[in-house]
């Protein structure tokens, strides 16, 4: 199975059915970059059921930064809770610490989401 690119609006469903076809995790990855935000928690849930690996995560959501929690404040809450759901929450420490050191403004939607995460992630795992 050949894609080559995506309608980034359109990530999210088209990931899903990739991973079912038995695409290779990194490589839908590649097909979904650079990530649409708005789609990210759902293309981050697929990526999740699929088991996909940490690093394959990672490079995923690496290029959602402040830039882009600042225009959408229930981002950050959002990709937190696709992780929580499926109890993978650890995968999201390298996001959240990186979101964590851009220093976000403090009681912003965002910001509170993130340091609840990674409060989280120091208790329980």
């Amino acid at each position: 199975l050949y894609v080559r690119s995506v309608n980034r609006a359109a990530s999210a469903p088209v990931c899903a059915a990739l991973l079912e076809a038995g695409c290779e995790a990194a490589r839908v990855a590649e097909v979904v970059s650079p990530l649409h935000a708005p789609s990210a928690p759902a293309v981050l849930g697929s990526m999740l059921d699929a088991e996909c690996q940490a690093d394959v995560v990672a490079s995923l959501l690496e290029p959602l930064d402040g830039t882009h929690l600042a225009q959408d404040d229930s981002l950050a809450a959002s990709l937190i809770e696709a992780a929580v759901g499926r109890n993978k929450l650890p995968l999201l420490k390298p996001w959240l610490d990186a979101r964590k050191a851009e220093g976000l403004p403090p009681g912003a939607p965002n910001s509170e989401a993130i340091e609840g995460a990674i409060k989280q992630i120091k208790k329980w795992w």
